[in-house]
């Protein structure tokens, strides 16, 4: 059988992502991909970065936001590191399905800094709470 990617050359290799036949010169051996599913995995673990990236530049925001009364309170600042918080979460387990290490690691560790911080929101609302109750 013939590449189903460049047509020229018989198939020796099964890509593990796509199943399409390949031939050597269209297969990366490396991770046993086709060239282009591993390009497709280069770009998603890249996009990954970027986004943990943005995630991190977010979480400094917030933790000077925690700084001010006013915002410890904001149900707002609460919100952004819960919906930031999946996110990362979503990202952690995608990188480890795809097996980007790399990607896994960083996001372990903004997982760890934004539960922090949402924790700290949900504790400044919860005793805020409770003083309305005991005044």
């Amino acid at each position: 059988m013939k590449c189903e990617i460049c047509g020229e050359r018989e198939a020796t290799y099964v890509c593990s992502r796509c199943r399409r036949l390949v031939c050597s010169q269209c297969f990366n051996e490396m991770n046993y991909l086709c060239n282009h599913c591993s390009r497709y995995l280069d770009t998603l673990r890249q996009d990954y970065v970027v986004y943990l990236s943005h995630v991190q530049k977010l979480c400094n925001e917030l933790k000077v936001r925690m700084s001010t009364p006013q915002c410890r309170l904001c149900p707002i600042a609460l919100e952004l590191a819960l919906t930031l918080l999946k996110g990362v979460r979503d990202v952690k387990r995608a990188s480890e399905v795809h097996r980007f290490d790399d990607v896994t690691k960083i996001a372990d560790t903004v997982e760890k800094e934004l539960t922090t911080i949402a924790m700290y929101f949900l504790v400044s609302r919860n005793l805020r709470s409770l003083r309305e109750r005991v005044e």
